[in-house]
This record gives C-alpha cells, structure tokens and sequence, in this order.
C-alpha cells in the first residue's frame, strides 16, 4: 500500500488565514454589491411612489382652503409622508454606508421622530438619552423604526396622551424602553409586540414587556452589539 505524502493533504497556518482573509473579502463583496442592490430597489419601488403621494397630496392641500374641515388631515397626511420619506432615504443611506449629518446621532434622530408623531397625533412624548454610544446608521434605522412601532401600538390599542422613551448604550448593549401608562379599568394581560420581537430577534436581540406595578407598560428592546 503506496504511503500519502501529508504535505499535500495538510495546509499551512499561513495558508489558512488567507483563505479565510480571501473569504471575508468575497463575502464582505457579496454584501455591499446586495445591499447597493436593495438600496436601488427601495428607492425605485417605494420612494419614489411616497414622493408622487406626497405632491399629489401637496396638490390637494393648495385646493382646500384653511378653514375647511379636512384642512388640517390633510396637512397631516403630507407630514406623514414627508417623515415617511426620510426614514427611507435614511435608511437607503445606511446600506449604502453614508452616515447622517455630522451632529446627528441615534438619541437626535429618536427625539425628532417622537416629536413628529407627537405633532401629528397629539400624544406627548418625551425622549431621555441615559447614555450614547456610537452605531451604524443601518442599526440607528431598525432602531428608529422600532420606538415608531412601539408609539403607533400605544395610539391604536390605548387611550394614552403621553409615552416616555428611554435610550442607553454603551459598547456591550443598545436598550430601548418605551413607556406608557395602563387604561384604567382594563384587565391587565400579557402580550409581545410580534413585528418589533421579529426585528429585534434578527438584529441579534430581543424584545420583552413589563408591568411592574400595573400601572405603566414598558416595551423593552435589548440589541447587544458585543459577544
């Protein structure tokens, strides 16, 4: 029986690490090309018809005069849709890797979207920023996207006028608590936000709710960004 010469079969330490170097980098490739690719598809595809939805009802405000009944929807609907816009273009630039203005960060861009809905839906919400620390735009997005869930839920499913969100983190661990007070009168139950549990859960974390006493509700988001 003829030997096997092991060198042939065996690779290098050396040789090893660039095959895994060369692997990071195709894969790093694969990436970006699939997220240039999204970006052009959101753009085509959802942006550009919120910016037709938004002329059409900028069109239809110019015709209703200031002191008609549905004046003051309609510019409500054009806020709607102008927030609508930014978020997307925000996130198109996150895939793209272009971060916001120099001054922006996730604690601004939470505090300006909860003052948007605050306007639009007359419900109060204050932001408190514990501590900030730095993350990728695309990150700040699904985060963003998160606290907006979060608020629609306390418009649709309670009477609540107002709803405090809390923002801490560090290098470990992003936590997001969004709070309102309980209905009075209403059965307390258990319940878990499906669609916010989904996206924290893909983003490497998860979501959970809490009662404490029974007179608040709090969504609780936990992204962690270190093992």
């Amino acid at each position: 029986m003829s030997s096997i010469d092991s060198t042939s079969t065996s690779t290098s330490p050396r040789s090893f690490s660039r095959c895994v170097a060369n692997w990071r980098e195709t894969e790093g490739k694969g990436a970006e090309s699939e997220r240039q690719r999204i970006s052009r598809d959101i753009h085509d595809s959802t942006i550009q018809p919120y910016i037709g939805l938004k002329f059409a009802l900028e069109a239809l405000a110019r015709k209703v005069p200031p002191d008609h009944p549905l004046a003051k929807d309609i510019g409500k609907l054009v806020d709607m849709t102008t927030m609508e816009i930014a978020g997307l273009r925000r996130y198109v630039n996150g895939l793209k890797g272009q971060l916001g203005g120099k001054d922006e960060t996730l604690g601004s861009i939470l505090e300006q979207k909860a003052a948007r809905f605050a306007e639009i839906f007359n419900i109060k919400v204050s932001v408190e920023v514990a501590q900030e620390g730095n993350v990728e735009s695309w990150l700040a997005d699904d985060i963003c996207h998160m606290m907006g869930e979060a608020l629609s839920n306390i418009r649709r499913h309670t009477n609540a006028l107002f709803a405090r969100v809390r923002l801490t983190c560090d290098s470990r661990m992003l936590t997001l608590e969004i709070i309102n007070p309980r209905d009075r009168g209403v059965a307390l139950h258990m319940f878990t936000p499906r669609s916010i549990a989904e996206r924290a859960l893909a983003l490497g974390g998860r979501c959970k709710v809490e009662t404490g006493s029974g007179r608040y509700t709090v969504v609780i988001i936990e992204i962690l960004l270190l093992p």
